[in-house]
């Protein structure tokens, strides 16, 4: 009898599987995605002989993880933890995408949630990457959904930091935990700093919205730094700020050189930004004749509430044509006063006009914060 040795067959992933989910991603359907980022990371997993097998389970994770599905992508990472082969990214990117996937099937579990902390604080100072920004921004989204404002700051303030290298490219999810972040430190700890740093973020916006293609990107974002910006200026000029002399009730405030210094720190990183021309006709010259009037709800007064609202005032053929609010903090208490407040506003256009070509038709024409302060 002759015996024969053959060789142990080689089981490929089946044809068209990489293919097939590079279609799927470059389609932009999210739904497509993870359906074929789930159906890449079995086959991968089922086929550990094909030499793709480690890049196809890596990339279906990170989709998974990319597109809110996470914790489909445990049985993935678990086999690429297996594999001698090194996945295509650096081990302590993987680390993240191993961390992030556990911490989404864990459902609240402490060790998890401390794990995937301890990860993200490692590789805080890191260049980001779509999987580490995706990563920072789910963990600290569960945390919004409280009233701890520890832990909100502590969870956003990280991820804003992350962020901070990369924020011209993604402005509006920087600017959101950076405001998270300051608006929940301010609940906890109501020190100056938080006034600070929503100071410097609304000057930021500003100067982003400069660019035309950030304009409407950023237009909400802009406001609600604005209005939190004149909500928290209400509180440190209210008068459990204010010291009163023995001669004067004129009070100084007692953030007053904060304030001055915050103010020339802002117009600093305003001029940062250049300065754009815009396409559209400049809204013709004028004059208040009559200053809105708001009352000071009764309700906050009585709280001791302080706030702030923003209002846009949009012109039709010289009139006003409506009043929209664009921000109200802390909520909408602050609001219908402000706008009843507003009717009372009168506009006179100049009748001499520098710029002969100017409109008096202009949506959001005059920006109005108004600020509740108690004293």
């Amino acid at each position: 009898m002759v015996l024969s040795l053959s060789q142990t067959a080689r089981a490929d992933m089946p044809a068209g599987t990489v293919s097939g989910f590079n279609q799927a991603v470059q389609s932009g359907d999210p739904v497509v995605i993870v359906a074929a980022a789930r159906e890449m990371g079995a086959t991968a997993i089922a086929h550990p002989e094909d030499p793709q097998a480690v890049a196809a389970a890596f990339e279906a994770a990170n989709q998974l993880c990319l597109r809110g599905a996470c914790a489909d992508a445990v049985p993935m990472v678990t086999f690429l933890s297996q594999r001698e082969e090194s996945p295509p990214v650096s081990q302590a990117e993987f680390d993240v995408l191993k961390a992030f996937a556990i911490w989404s099937a864990s459902e609240g579990d402490a060790a998890a949630d401390d794990a995937f902390r301890a990860v993200l604080a490692a590789n805080e100072a890191a260049q980001p990457s779509l999987l580490t920004v995706s990563a920072f921004e789910a963990f600290y989204v569960p945390a919004t959904q409280t009233s701890d404002w520890d832990e909100i700051t502590s969870r956003t303030g990280m991820t804003a930091s992350h962020l901070k290298p990369v924020r011209d490219l993604v402005p509006d999810r920087w600017a959101i935990a950076e405001l998270l972040s300051a608006t929940a430190d301010f609940n906890e700890n109501r020190d100056f700093a938080s006034y600070d740093k929503i100071s410097d973020l609304a000057a930021w916006l500003r100067g982003k919205r400069r660019d035309e293609a950030l304009k409407v990107p950023l237009r909400s974002l802009d406001y609600q730094a604005m209005a939190w910006r004149y909500a928290l200026g209400a509180y440190f000029r209210s008068f459990e700020n204010v010291s009163f002399s023995n001669v004067s009730r004129d009070g100084r405030f007692k953030y007053e050189n904060e304030f001055d210094q915050a103010e020339e720190r802002a117009e600093a990183i305003l001029a940062e930004f250049p300065k754009t021309m815009s396409s559209e006709p400049p809204f013709c010259s004028g004059k208040v004749v009559k200053p809105p009037r708001p009352t000071y709800p009764s309700s906050a007064a009585r709280r001791g509430y302080v706030g702030a609202v923003v209002l846009g005032v949009d012109f039709e053929d010289g009139e006003i044509s409506n009043i929209e609010v664009l921000a109200s903090i802390p909520d909408d208490t602050f609001a219908s006063a402000s706008v009843r407040g507003m009717k009372t506003f009168r506009w006179k256009f100049d009748e001499v006009q520098e710029e002969p070509g100017c409109t008096r038709t202009k949506k959001t024409a005059m920006i109005y914060p108004f600020e509740y302060v108690m004293r």
